[in-house]
């Protein structure tokens, strides 16, 4: 936390904070229509009006866990650069598969719900960190000749089929090993666009 800030700017945020961890432990454990603001409020050990202080509603709590696993997704992609492009596509593959995993099917399928409800788009995706920066790697390899068509083409389908398989996971509670299964598709995508 900033050093700046006054003890009450630090509480309120330490409390944002609780709200947000009860929620998401909450959200993990129950179905998401199940838990209620009260529920999130004790195990917060705040009062109601405190959370409607902070949120509207549980969705934004949820739109607010979305965007933090954007963000933790791209710190970690910061680390990942390699000289290969090929290999910085394998490793933000796996990254993202490897994080989904661990929040479990359950939240996943709350982040899969949040996007259809709050209309996300093909459009919308493409801004996100981790689609540009497939997207740069696959254009390196492209211009390095070792993948051969259309850099928007190749990030479309690794990104689509990633998606594919991560809603399958999803839907039907981990019944695969996603990280295993995510990386053999794309391997197989890369493959096939370096033959092309």
């Amino acid at each position: 936390m900033d050093k700046n800030l006054t003890s009450r700017q630090k509480q309120a945020i330490e409390t944002k904070r609780r709200l947000y961890r009860s929620a998401v432990e909450l959200f993990k454990q129950y179905p998401y229509d199940e838990v209620k603001i009260t529920d999130i409020c004790e195990k917060a050990n705040v009062s109601v009006g405190v959370f409607y202080h902070y949120f509207e509603s549980k969705r934004d709590i949820l739109h607010e866990a979305y965007l933090n696993f954007d963000n933790e997704l791209e710190e970690a992609l910061e680390i990942v650069k390699t000289t290969s492009p090929i290999d910085n596509i394998i490793s933000i593959v796996e990254m993202y598969l490897d994080k989904t995993a661990n929040i479990g099917p359950k939240y996943r399928n709350l982040f899969l719900r949040n996007e259809l409800e709050m209309g996300y788009d093909d459009i919308t995706s493409r801004k996100r960190e981790s689609y540009q920066e497939v997207l740069e790697n696959v254009k390196a390899a492209v211009d390095q000749g070792l993948l051969i068509g259309d850099e928007n083409e190749i990030t479309d389908d690794i990104l689509r089929c990633l998606k594919g398989i991560v809603y399958h996971w999803s839907l039907y509670e981990g019944s695969i090993d996603l990280v295993e299964e995510g990386l053999r598709i794309a391997k197989i995508l890369i493959d096939y666009y370096s033959k092309k």
